[in-house]
């Protein structure tokens, strides 16, 4: 199954503020106006759902920082 996702981040830190998982790919549109400061990314993604891991893989892969806990 494919799914677009959208994520909405920090582009300091790297930092998750909403992960969107729409029922249809044009509902993504609505989210596209972010914030100052934060950047908006849609991933297609293979399977029914995502695990943190995946979504910090993503979000390390688009803003090139590690999330440190």
């Amino acid at each position: 199954m494919r799914t677009k996702i959208g994520i909405v981040y920090d582009i300091v830190t790297g930092q998750v503020k909403r992960i969107i998982v729409p029922d249809e790919d044009w509902q993504l549109a609505v989210h596209a106006n972010v914030g100052f400061g934060e950047g908006f990314h849609v991933e297609t993604h293979l399977g029914k759902g995502l695990t943190e891991e995946e979504i910090t893989a993503i979000v390390q892969r688009r803003t090139g920082r590690i999330k440190v806990e």
